[in-house]
This record gives C-alpha cells, sequence and structure tokens, in this order.
C-alpha cells in the first residue's frame, strides 16, 4: 500500500537536505517520492517477522560500523521499511528500495544502476540486498561510483538461508565470493557469522515445523527442543565459520 501524502510529510520532516542535489536526473516525483522505476506488478512487499539471531547479529554489527560516521549522508540500498533508521539517526538517510514502502524517498531498479550523482554519499547501509540482485556485479559497481572517496559499503548476506521473497532471490554468496565481488575496493574486510547451536536450532526448527504432523515426532521434537535449550548454554560459543548463517561486510572506497 502507497503511504499517503500527509504520511509522507511526517516522515520527511527532519531532513535537512535537497534530496535532489544527489540524485541524478530521470525520475517522476510523486507523493514526495521519487520515481526512477516502475513497481514490479509481482513484487510483494515483506515486513520483519519475530526477532532472529541473524537479525539481531545484523543490528548490532550495523550500529557499531555506524558508530564512527558522526554525520554525512547515508544511502540504506533496499531499505524496506527502514528497520535501521534509529541505528543512522545521526546521518541524513535516503532510503531507496524498488518498492514504494512507508518512508521510502527514492523507488530504483539497482539491477540497472543507483540514482545518485558521483562520489556523492558518505556510506551505503545494503542489508541483504545483493543475495535479490540478479546483476550483483552492477550494484557492487554503482555502490563504488556513488561513494566518496574514503566511504564506506557497509552489509551483510545470509548464507544458510531459505528461499525467500521469490521470486527475486538469486544467489547465495561464500566469503571467497565476496572477496571476487568487492575485489575493486581499497580495503574489504568481512566477517562470518554464525554458531553450530543456532545452525540446529533454526535447520531442526524448520524441519519439525513440516515434519511434525503425527504425535510420535511431535514428541520427539519436544524432547530434542527442550534437550538443546538444556545445554544451550555449552554451546551457543562454538561459532560456524564453515556453515555461518551469513557474512557482514565493510568495504572502503
Amino acid at each position: 500500500m502507497y503511504a499517503t501524502t500527509q504520511e509522507r510529510a511526517g516522515i520527511y520532516s527532519f531532513i535537512t537536505m535537497n534530496i535532489e542535489s544527489k540524485l541524478s536526473g530521470g525520475y517522476t516525483l510523486k507523493d514526495g517520492v521519487y520515481y526512477f522505476s516502475a513497481v514490479p506488478a509481482d513484487m510483494v512487499p515483506v515486513y520483519g517477522k519475530k526477532r532472529t539471531f541473524w537479525g539481531g547479529k545484523n543490528r548490532e554489527f550495523f550500529k557499531n560500523a555506524f558508530s564512527t560516521l558522526t554525520s554525512g549522508t547515508v544511502a540504506d540500498i533496499g531499505a524496506g521499511p527502514s528497520y535501521f533508521n534509529d541505528i543512522l539517526s545521526h546521518c541524513t538517510v535516503i532510503a531507496v528500495d524498488l518498492f514504494p514502502y512507508k518512508g521510502v524517498q527514492v523507488v530504483a531498479d539497482f539491477n540497472t544502476g543507483l540514482p545518485f550523482t558521483d562520489e556523492s554519499l558518505d556510506a551505503l547501509l545494503l542489508s541483504n540486498v545483493l543475495e535479490h540482485i540478479a546483476e550483483p556485479a552492477v550494484l557492487i559497481a554503482e555502490c563504488r561510483r556513488v561513494l566518496k572517496k574514503g566511504g564506506v559499503l557497509v552489509g551483510a548476506v545470509p548464507f544458510m538461508h531459505p528461499v525467500h521473497q521469490a521470486p527475486y532471490d538469486f544467489y547465495r554468496y561464500t566469503e571467497h565470493g565476496l572477496v571476487h565481488q568487492f575485489r575493486e575496493y581499497a580495503e574489504v574486510t568481512i566477517e562470518p557469522v554464525g554458531q553450530y547451536y543456532q545452525l540446529y536450532k533454526t535447520t531442526s526448527e524448520r524441519f519439525f515445523s513440516k515434519a511434525a504432523t503425527t504425535l510420535p515426532v511431535r514428541a520427539a521434537w519436544f524432547v530434542i527442543r527442550t534437550t538443546l535449550w538444556l545445554i544451550a548454554p555449552l554451546l551457543r560459543r562454538i561459532e560456524s565459520p564453515e556453515e555461518p548463517m551469513g557474512y557482514h561486510f565493510v568495504c572502503k572506497k
């Protein structure tokens, strides 16, 4: 659903910059949103569910990564419902997505480029976006183009994760794949994120949510779940670098 003009007015009241000074031309302005592309007819908006291990780790990582950026303009690429506005409150944020969620200021297709002028942004946030991009090399090169020298690209990609937002889910990246994709950046840091405890807990929950259709199987799942809960304190510190839930990255231009 599109947000009303009145709703968007409240969202933009905190913005002190002129967004148009950062944007390239060729947009259509509607209800305060800059449209560089049409919204795909089969695009279904996705809203966050309950807090997950992966989501919590992302939030913690982004908070730390952006704490060193005292000011500047940050583009949240694939912002969705703007989950991280509180983390970025000390910066000027431009929310960009392919779908006009409430709070999104720019609608654009990342597969064809980013609608910003050269070296116009201090930082970019790319949270769980790359797996949904059919042409990732285009987006990664565009991120580098629009960043100022010394600017940073901060993001996360899932690895041990089911297909989601179909049909717009294309890839899973290893650390080696990410190093290759980010090879043109001056500095790249990539960290695997995961615990064997959390990996087993997540996959077993997915399995039994489908398989626990009879009383014996439900009883077995209760025993397994209880046992796992009891031994969790002994397992939570054992990391799973070769089977991570995903990766965090920081790329400096």
